[in-house]
This record gives structure tokens, sequence and C-alpha cells, in this order.
């Protein structure tokens, strides 16, 4: 018997019609790994009589999940941050370049759904009706942009192949060239880590779903940051006005980039804008002889007519995510 490595491997993903209706793949993941797979609820039927074990279990319900890890490249940066928005994506060109501003879709709207195939060697498994419960990115000091989705689907099944034949090759997403604004303010961070949570509940199992589950809906979301940053001036400050009071930070613009470009000077880039911050947590202890640090963490809230997030992304793509 042979067997395999996860060299080789790859992930693919594509944008269904209907959900859990599976769709041909279009893109390519350069994923690190995955956990995708099925999830079964089994029973055993009620018996009195005696026996020396389990009598058998009937199969009831059935539903697939599991996360993806990946870094950021600048092909999937629009194509992700609209499967985890799910808003409208308004496009414009601007000099050479399309504009993508992508918001949260709303209360009462739905999120977009995917087919997902992994080419684990030994056969290619499909993902249907896949959506994002959660993304995050982090952004560490000498690192890349690296994501991670976590993703609720249908079922699982096997398919004879993945269409998709060319990775992405344009360079990643990377921690040099960040910047974060907070309240106005530049901070020199060392770390950074974007959490966007759509918490997901499943459907229910219906009389006319058999063992599948319905398509998941969303909840509230919740939109976290959390900066690390050399203890000085500016964390003390958020800590006095922001951290110990009601008052809010108006926004925190994160802007990620990479060294690749659109056209002329123009990189592909991505300004994450968190509004209405409410500070949760800003702290600074002496632990050893070395710099002193400062952890900063808040949530984006909803005021008034004012989105708690927007994304806009810069790249050569002119169609709509």
């Amino acid at each position: 018997m042979s067997f395999h490595t996860g060299a080789g491997a790859r992930f693919a993903i594509g944008k269904e019609s209907a959900w859990g209706t599976p769709v041909a793949d279009t893109m390519l993941i350069n994923f690190s790994s995955e956990s995708m797979a099925p999830e079964v609820t089994k029973t055993e039927e009620e018996s009195l009589i005696a026996a020396l074990a389990t009598a058998g279990l009937d199969l009831q319900a059935l539903k697939a999940s599991g996360d993806v890890s990946f870094i950021l490249k600048p092909e999937n940066a629009g194509y992700i941050m609209k499967a985890a928005l799910g808003g409208t994506d308004v496009v414009a060109a601007v000099t050479g370049q399309q504009q993508h501003t992508l918001s949260p879709v709303a209360a009462a709207g739905s999120l977009p759904s995917y087919t997902i195939r992994i080419d684990r060697k030994q056969v290619v498994k499909q993902y249907s009706g896949c959506k994002v419960d959660s993304l995050k990115l982090e952004a560490k000091a000498g690192d890349y942009v690296r994501a991670t989705l976590t993703l609720k689907g249908k079922d699982e099944s096997v398919v004879a192949s993945i269409a998709t034949s060319v990775p992405p090759s344009l360079k990643a997403y990377k921690f040099v060239g960040a910047t974060v604004v907070a309240g106005g303010t530049t901070l020199e961070v060392t770390g950074i880590t974007f959490d966007y949570a759509n918490q997901l509940e499943d459907g229910p199992q219906t009389s006319s779903t058999g063992v599948y589950l319905s398509e998941p809906l969303h909840g509230k979301r919740k939109i976290t940051v959390t900066l690390e940053l050399p203890y000085g001036t500016n964390a003390e400050a958020i800590q006095t006005t922001n951290l110990l009071t009601e008052a809010l930070l108006s926004s925190v613009v994160l802007h990620f980039e990479s060294p690749a470009i659109i056209a002329t000077t123009y990189k592909y880039r991505m300004d994450i804008t968190l509004n209405n911050v409410a500070v949760t947590e800003c702290k600074t202890n002496v632990g050893d002889t070395g710099v002193l640090m400062t952890s900063l963490s808040g949530e984006a809230t909803e005021v008034g007519s004012t989105a708690p997030i927007s994304v806009v992304v810069y790249d050569a793509t002119v169609a709509q995510y």
C-alpha cells in the first residue's frame, strides 16, 4: 500500500449561486493546513433487552466544518474578505487600480456560500454550503500576514478533480509596510491580530432536510483587534482616556500591503477600518529586563448609522467579488 504526504495537496474554492448546491472551484488557496471534516450524529435505539455492548448506531444528522490556514496573497485577499463580510462590493477604478469597498451583510441578509475542494491525493473531497464563521488575520514583526478561516458547511462528498490549476503567485502580504492608526494617532506596533466573527448558528434540521441541517444563520458580528506595542505615551493615553472611561476610539485603521505592484508605484494593499472602538484591555506589566510592552484590545461597535467596519481592497480585479 502506498502512503501520502501533505506536500502537493491542494485547497480550492468556488462561490455558490445557491446554498448547498456544489460548484466547480475557481481559485486555489496557498494553504498551510486544514481541518475540514464531516460531523455526524449517531444514536442508539433504546432497549432494555440485555446486551454486551451498544446494539447499533443509526445516522441521525450530518454536517461539515473545519479551518483552513494560509498566508494572505493579493489574488485571494478581496475574495476572502468578501466571503467573511458578505455585504456589497462597490468597485471603482482609481488611477490604474481597482478599489473594492466591502461592507458587512445586513442583519436580515444572508452570507454567501462556497464549495470547498481538497485534494488529499488519495481522493478529492468536496464540502458544499460552506459559510465563513470567523476570519482571523495575524501580522507580527518579521513575518507575513497569516489568515485562518473557520467554516461551517452542509456535507462532504468525493469528486473527480480540482478544476483550477494555477496557484496564486504574487508576493504575499507581510508585516513590513503595515500601519495602525487609532483615534487619529499612528501607533508603532509589533503585532496585530484582527478577528471577525459572524457567530454562525446551525440551521434547524427539519422534516424536509433529511439527515442534513438547513442553511446556517449569522448572528451579531463580533469584531475585535489586539495590538502589541512598546509601552509609552500613546499606550498610557489610551488607557487613561479610553479604557478607564466610556470614551470610544473613533476608529482603528489597519493597513496591510504586498510588495507586488498593481501599476506604476501602487502596491496591492488593504485598509480595514474599525469604527467606534471600545477599548477592553490596555495592559502593561514588568516581566523581565527587556522592553516594556503593552497589550491593547478593542471591539468595534455599532453607533447610529455608522457601520462597525469597512474594508477597502486595492487590486487589479475589475469584477465584483
